[in-house]
């Protein structure tokens, strides 16, 4: 039986594009003035590993200072949805021939609200924290044995379907009289809270307050159940107007197992970050402070790859330190504080240390052995919190989102692959475009900047697009091309990659730089002592 896809292929070949969909809101500005925009990038599954680290990779999608994340979504589906149901004709460099391209959802990154959002999901502060799974239950509950060791396995894992069906639930609660406690107890019990029904049904709420109280001019008169018929019938229209999360019934998406942990949100700024403060306010409650901050300007680090450790800065703003500095204390601490903290503390960051080395993994050989040895890590994190302060891991849920890690690298590839890191470095660049705009339509002249740009950064590049003129597929002319090699100035205002350290090319060689001030002095050839001599 011939493929569906091969009337619309006409012989040529079909390839799938995995897209890898980053959402989150970031800053219009370039200054501290916060000017709310929600943005949509996206990025090509296929690329290599060091390909996608690159700005040059990353796609601007969409941006809006006023529409919802969910709307923008919305668009976004049916534009995957509208390009996969026959495909995008493109050209193939390397065999020289047109071929198809089908696009489709790998998974959606971001952090851990905006994942929760896109899951129709309430978040970390309910009793059900988890969008992945049905693990949680009311402070009391987790506080038993039995519930306190359901924090350390995945639970039950939601499904699309019993999502939308919990969503339907509670906009049939909405018609009932003290809709407003039901709804509430709805919501604590199942951890579902969609984003797009909440504003229709906070209408339909106070809608019927008004009906079943009498206030309402349409009320006079009408029994409960002709009451509870017109709030259906509102709540009819509310579906087939806007509908339900947009992507809880999206083909080939299970968005409760494709929003894969964020490693920077919940590893670096969630369990770095909370040991971190514990261990500062011990450090400063036996006043040695100052002793680990001395042992930490003068560590060496030579034999790690991270960035230079300004001792006095991560010491000074304790409490505003980013990733960056998170990821090298925990490649430090053991080495720091081995007598100044007792040993459970010393144990936690040991672990700690392996814990972000596995995951920042760049290429994984043996999955089976790395799994077995990151779930062992996770497991021995877990007893070592457990011990030193049980209740951290009811209070925040990051540390059971540790637990669907290895499973998400299983599907996915290694964790760095959905870190978010990369947007948010690119959120720069989606800053430049805002503080040119005349503001009357900044979403739209966005769009206009970042088509023009990546527009040209396909031309230059050698991009193939097809010419109606010709009836064939075209690519720029040499002289264009040898310019963008020739000035290599250009390659940073469009964030096309440059040779890589790394890079080894015939007839490029790179030599070593040497460093003048590792060279030993003679104290007698220096200023300081012929300025001491002449003052003897």
């Amino acid at each position: 039986m011939p493929h569906p896809r091969q009337k619309h292929a006409g012989g040529c070949m079909v390839y799938g594009v995995p897209l890898i969909i980053f959402v989150d809101d970031v800053s219009g500005n370039i200054s501290k003035q916060w000017n709310k925009h929600h943005a949509v990038y996206m990025l090509n599954g296929l690329l290599p590993k060091q390909m996608i680290e690159k700005d040059f990779c990353t796609r601007f999608v969409t941006s809006s200072p006023h529409a919802t994340p969910m709307e923008l979504v919305k668009a976004l589906k049916e534009s995957i949805m509208k390009a996969a149901e026959h495909g995008v004709e493109a050209y193939d460099c390397k065999f020289e021939e047109e071929c198809l391209l089908v696009p489709h959802a790998h998974f959606w990154a971001g952090d851990n609200p905006m994942q929760a959002e896109e899951c129709s999901h309430a978040g970390l502060h309910c009793n059900f924290f988890c969008q992945e799974c049905k693990v949680g239950g009311t402070q009391e509950e987790k506080q038993t044995d039995n519930g306190f060791m359901e924090l350390f396995k995945s639970g039950e894992l939601h499904t699309p379907e019993d999502t939308a069906f919990k969503i339907y639930e509670q906009l049939q609660l909405s018609t009932l009289s003290d809709a407003t406690e039901k709804l509430k107890k709805h919501k604590a019990a199942s951890g579902i809270n969609d984003s797009i029904c909440a504003n229709s049904l906070q209408a339909i709420v106070d809608l019927g307050k008004s009906l079943y109280s009498g206030k309402h001019p349409d009320s006079a008169g009408k029994a409960k159940e002709e009451i509870q018929a017109q709030l259906e019938a509102e709540v009819n229209c509310v579906v087939e107007e806007h509908g339900i999360n947009p992507l809880i019934g999206m083909p080939g998406v299970n968005m409760h197992q494709e929003t894969p942990t964020e490693i920077l949100h919940t590893v670096l700024l969630g369990v770095v970050k909370y040991f971190w403060g514990q261990t500062a306010y011990i450090l400063e409650k036996t006043k040695d402070f100052s002793i680990f901050q001395t042992r930490l300007s003068s560590i060496d680090t030579s034999g790690l790859n991270i960035p230079k450790i300004s001792a006095e800065y991560i010491c000074a703003y304790k409490g505003s330190l980013i990733g960056k500095h998170f990821k090298s204390l925990a490649q430090l601490m053991p080495f720091l504080i081995y007598d100044l903290v007792p040993q459970k503390v010393i144990n936690a960051w040991t672990i700690i240390g392996e814990l972000v080395v596995l995951i920042w993994h760049t290429q994984i050989d043996n999955m089976e052995g790395y799994l077995s040895n990151l779930s062992h890590t996770i497991e021995a994190l877990l007893n070592v919190t457990a011990e030193y302060t049980p209740s951290i891991l009811i209070s925040k849920p990051k540390f059971h989102f540790l637990v669907h890690l290895p499973a998400h690298i299983r599907r996915f590839g290694p964790a760095i692959i959905f870190s978010t890191e990369r947007y948010e470095s690119f959120n720069h660049v989606f800053r430049l475009s805002c503080i040119y705009s005349n503001r009357q339509a900044p979403s739209c002249d966005s769009c206009i900047a970042f088509a023009a740009q990546d527009t040209t950064k396909h031309i230059v590049t050698g991009g193939y697009w097809h010419d109606p003129a010709s009836k064939s597929w075209v690519h720029a002319g040499q002289e264009v091309l040898s310019f963008m090699e020739n000035n290599t100035l250009y390659h940073g205002l469009l964030a096309i990659p440059s040779i890589s350290e790394n890079d080894i090319r015939p007839s490029v060689i790179r030599l070593s730089s040497t460093n003048q001030s590792d060279r030993g002095l003679n104290w007698l050839s220096t200023e300081a002592s012929k300025a001491s001599n002449s003052q003897d």
